[in-house]
C-alpha cells in the first residue's frame, strides 16, 4: 500500500481518507478544528459541487461540512491506495 496526499478539493465524491493537515494560519486552523475537521481525523466526500461551488465532507461519520473551495484547498487528506 502506498500512501497519496491530496487537497480535499481534488477528492472524488464517496473517497475517504484522513486529514493529514491543515495549510493555513492559526484562525483558519481554529475555524476548522471547531467544527472538527482537524488532523487525524476520518473524513468522506459527500459531494463537490461543479466549477466553484462549495463541497460537503462528512467527518468523523457523523456530521457533515459545507467549505467553499478556497478552504478545501489547504485541507490535506491521506487515502491509501494499493499498488
Amino acid at each position: 500500500m502506498t500512501e497519496v496526499i491530496k487537497p480535499l478539493h481534488r477528492m472524488k465524491e464517496e473517497e475517504r481518507g484522513v486529514v493529514f493537515s491543515i495549510e493555513g494560519g492559526h484562525m483558519l486552523i481554529t475555524r476548522l478544528g471547531a467544527m472538527g475537521l482537524r488532523p487525524g481525523v476520518p473524513v468522506r466526500l459527500v459531494c463537490a459541487q461543479p466549477a466553484r461551488g462549495p463541497v460537503v465532507v462528512e467527518v468523523l461519520g457523523r456530521m457533515r461540512i459545507a467549505l467553499g473551495r478556497g478552504v478545501a484547498r489547504k485541507v490535506l487528506v491521506k487515502m491509501e491506495k494499493g499498488i
